[in-house]
């Protein structure tokens, strides 16, 4: 069973029923391995089954620039490149380790199926939830960076936290700053009594004080 926002309100048959329909097929890629490439003109809808993924590329002075992480089941990256007309990926997807990765073509997603199956326009419905959400996020991370500070936009992102798991690297990215920095300003937090943090937990102490300073 293949979970995803993508399929939210849509049964296990009616599932199987979308992928046959729409000729989808799981992938395997091992470690290293391309799912798309920069530049590459999209042709499917792309959904991790398993694994992890990175999407990035590489800058003009030759260094990798991770634009996101992909490790949760059922998470699309690159979608929004589908319905940009002639728009090539700006970025590259790579395999963090082995993983699979679910493919629906494109053609399926913008027609409706000869099946007439009414779950289709549900797929629809779903889709325009998960691009608001992403354009909320992206939003969210607007404000995030409007701080003049580090500490700042640290506690902007706790604040703005539907829950408080971490990863590093993401947190590192929304902030632009580097890991090391990051864990720094996060010890320096920790020891003032302001947060606690509990592997990828980080819990707020004192919500006033980290309050004021996302003002700063």
């Amino acid at each position: 069973m293949i979970t995803s926002p993508l399929f939210k309100n849509i049964n296990e048959k009616q599932i199987e029923h979308l992928l046959r329909c729409s000729n989808a097929i799981i992938k395997d890629y091992k470690k290293g391995e391309h799912i798309f490439e920069q530049g590459e003109v999209p042709k499917d809808m792309t959904i991790l089954v398993s694994g992890s993924i990175q999407v990035g590329k590489i800058s003009y002075e030759g260094n990798l620039v991770v634009a996101g992480i992909f490790d949760e089941p059922g998470e699309l990256f690159g979608e929004i490149y589908l319905y940009l007309e002639n728009k090539e990926y700006d970025y590259f997807a790579q395999a963090i380790t082995n993983s699979k990765v679910l493919r629906i073509p494109k053609e399926f997603l913008f027609t409706t199926c000869q099946s007439q199956c009414n779950f289709h326009v549900q797929l629809y419905k779903n889709l325009l939830e998960i691009f608001a959400s992403k354009a909320y996020q992206l939003n969210q991370k607007v404000q995030i960076l409007s701080g003049s500070r580090l500490r700042s936009r640290i506690a902007r992102v706790l604040l703005m936290s539907q829950n408080n798991h971490f990863k590093k690297e993401e947190f590192a990215q929304i902030v632009r700053v580097s890991r090391p920095s990051l864990s720094r300003e996060l010890l320096a937090m920790q020891e003032e009594g302001l947060i606690t943090m509990q592997g990828k937990k980080i819990l707020i102490l004192d919500k006033k004080e980290i309050e004021k300073i996302a003002e700063m």
